[in-house]
């Protein structure tokens, strides 16, 4: 069911001289080692081409209580040298564990915008129920659009202190709500950023007025069953 998978949900940028350093750790250890914890489905790692920070990575697991396991606990309180070389260069990391609350299911595309946000106090289930039912059945209409997902914070796990989280130095930035679009071409995923950047109908609904708006390409995919042996 849609409710149980969990998301692992980041966003960062990279010290300038760093960027290639990162990624490259990312392409060749971190991603392979994240996706081989039992429960982890995939990872996807999307660049910024509008908006902020540079990177929006993803990790799906089978439910959120994956990111609360012991494997997965184990695996963050013994960072590798490499991990413990990359980890301090971040700078802006948002870290959030999700579930997916509300789903319009579809392909998943190769662009994607992200709106961070948060219900104003009490207004939860007003918002939930405007995204729903108004603002994800109206993207259907909208041409090459593909897919979305309302992500809520699972904040007892997102939490759980671990070594990697010291090494990464500032605290990291927890997202209480987001909104997630796919479609298949970045002209569409500008013209979605500029309608939900529109705050009107989210803030009547119920959201704060303070929401970060990120347009991102897919750089990378890494399946399970693809691992590198």
């Amino acid at each position: 069911m849609l409710r149980t998978k969990g998301i692992l949900a980041i966003w960062h940028d990279i010290e300038p001289g760093h960027e290639d350093a990162v990624l490259e750790w990312y392409n060749r250890e971190h991603h392979i080692e994240r996706v081989s914890i039992p429960g982890f489905v995939r990872a996807r790692r999307h660049s910024a081409i509008a908006g902020e920070p540079a990177l929006f990575i993803y990790y799906e697991t089978q439910s959120p209580q994956v990111l609360g396991s012991e494997s997965y606990l184990a695996r963050v309180n013994a960072p590798t040298e490499w991990t413990r070389h990359c980890m301090p260069h971040f700078r802006a990391n948002s870290r959030t564990v999700c579930h997916a609350s509300v789903a319009l299911q579809g392909a998943e595309g190769g662009y994607a915008l992200t709106l961070r946000m948060r219900p104003e106090a009490g207004r939860e289930h007003d918002l939930r129920n405007y995204v729903g039912e108004e603002l994800f059945p109206s993207l259907r209409a909208e041409p090459l659009f593909l897919r979305a997902e309302l992500w809520e914070a699972v904040h007892d796990i997102t939490t759980i202190r671990s070594t990697e989280r010291v090494i990464r130095g500032a605290e990291d930035r927890v997202e209480a709500w987001t909104l997630v679009v796919w479609a298949s071409d970045s002209k569409t995923i500008a013209r979605l950023a500029t309608r939900l950047s529109d705050q009107r109908d989210l803030s009547e609904a119920g959201a704060h007025p303070d929401m970060q708006c990120g347009q991102y390409q897919l750089d990378m995919v890494l399946e399970r069953e693809f691992i590198p042996q």
